[in-house]
């Protein structure tokens, strides 16, 4: 799901250390960068984050090893987003006092912003093992965590933030998000349904929550999620989406559809809601539409995969076959072993008489799913059209087994029908 969002904290830049002088510092020296620096910080607390700079640059000027004052000039260079310089300053005030543990937190956080996570992850241990209480290093450590694959330990660090401070919405929302993506919907919504218990008013929870909803087969709990999430944040492009899959599901296409084009319109170079509106209007038999849709997906987005697969089926509804197999091919290229796709781009190859293509994409499908009763019963009837009778009748006898096993009538009928005339003929 990648539609969820990964929320930060914003760390208060209002810490204000004195830190010792060196020996032997003369006192005006020491009066003058004290001074100094309490009025970079003061300026710092009010988020005049230029006049901060200017003030402790005076105050690293007047003592060049006052630690305190390169790392509060950290902080200011960090609220504006200027990562690089935050940690040369955090650097330069580690070496002057090694045990400055929130030079080690904020530096960390510095690198996890420019996505240096083995710096980060060095960062933040350190700070813990000056303050083994500080929830937000846990926090940050598990977004790090979580960002590496490294799932078990996000939510380790996740449970820790939250066991320090019981309030902590960010790690609820990170840690449920850990669970979605893990298969564990009803965990997920546990922690969504926690935020939402401490803030009712976060359109981000309901947001989140939505798609767990979803994801336990609950669309009508799934869409008053949205619609609450839409009503607290009224340009809440994701949300619009949410609830424009729901509404489709629920028989709504008009709405779905009305919903990811205002998504679309909230955020224009979001590809996902292109991708979710083109499969809407294929369902819909807009084939033209839809492939319109997915173009504009791939144009954002070209390593989207998934959208290839859908454009071939509205390739081959618009009777496009040739661009419908590169498209197929171009899916395949990232996932090989897709049965699925194997066995359509299989279909393709034979309705224009490439049988030796055909035959070896419904035998590569059926190596990845062996039980994917489709590519048997296809590779039966092209057997059966190059008359290997004995090749034909084993398919179709294993694609009856596999559609009774599995439930599918039809299938199963279908499959008998052509095995029993094959037995009948010989």
């Amino acid at each position: 799901m990648n539609s969820l969002h990964r929320v930060l904290t914003t760390v208060g830049l209002s810490i204000g250390l004195t830190g010792l002088p060196a020996a032997g510092l003369a006192q005006s020296q020491l009066s003058s960068a004290a001074h100094l620096h309490r009025a970079g910080v003061e300026q710092l607390n009010r988020q005049r984050y230029s006049e901060a700079i200017t003030y402790l640059n005076q105050a690293i000027a007047a003592d060049p090893d006052y630690a305190p004052a390169y790392f509060q000039r950290g902080l200011a260079h960090a609220a504006q987003q200027d990562y690089s310089a935050a940690i040369a300053d955090y650097t330069q005030a580690l070496n002057r006092q090694p045990e400055l543990g929130e030079a080690y937190f904020h530096r960390g956080v510095a690198y996890y912003h420019l996505n240096d996570d083995s710096a980060a992850l060095a960062d933040l241990n350190r700070a813990l093992e000056f303050n083994h209480q500080h929830a937000v290093a846990y926090f940050y450590r598990g977004m790090i965590h979580h960002r590496m694959g490294n799932s078990s330990s996000a939510i380790a660090d996740f449970t820790e933030a939250i066991a320090l401070d019981a309030n902590y919405e960010a790690a609820y929302l990170n840690r449920g998000s850990v669970f979605y993506t893990l298969g564990q919907p009803a965990t997920a919504a546990d922690d969504f349904d926690a935020v939402i218990q401490r803030n009712p008013a976060s359109a981000i929870a309901y947001h989140n929550r939505g798609f767990a909803h979803a994801a336990l087969g609950d669309p009508a709990s799934a869409l008053m999620d949205f619609d609450q999430a839409i009503a607290l944040q009224p340009n809440y492009a994701a949300a619009y989406l949410g609830r424009g899959l729901m509404r489709s599901v629920l028989g709504d296409p008009s709405g779905g559809f009305a919903d990811l084009t205002q998504a679309i319109a909230l955020a224009p170079t979001q590809a996902t809601a292109y991708k979710v509106r083109g499969d809407l209007r294929l369902q819909q038999g807009d084939a033209t539409g839809a492939i319109a849709d997915y173009d504009r997906a791939l144009a954002l987005r070209p390593d989207y995969r998934e959208v290839y697969k859908s454009r071939a089926v509205a390739r081959v509804a618009a009777g496009d076959i040739e661009a419908a197999d590169a498209d197929y091919s171009e899916f395949l290229a990232a996932y090989p072993t897709h049965a699925e796709a194997l066995n359509n781009r299989g279909d393709l190859r034979a309705s224009v008489g490439d049988l030796e293509g055909a035959m070896t994409d419904y035998s590569q499908a059926i190596q990845a799913n062996p039980q994917y009763a489709e590519a048997h019963y296809s590779r039966a009837t092209l057997r059966l059209e190059t008359g290997d009778w004995q090749g034909a009748m084993a398919d179709f006898e294993r694609a009856a087994q596999l559609y009774l096993q599995q439930g599918k009538a039809e299938g199963y009928r279908n499959a008998l029908r052509q095995r029993q005339s094959l037995e009948a003929g010989r």
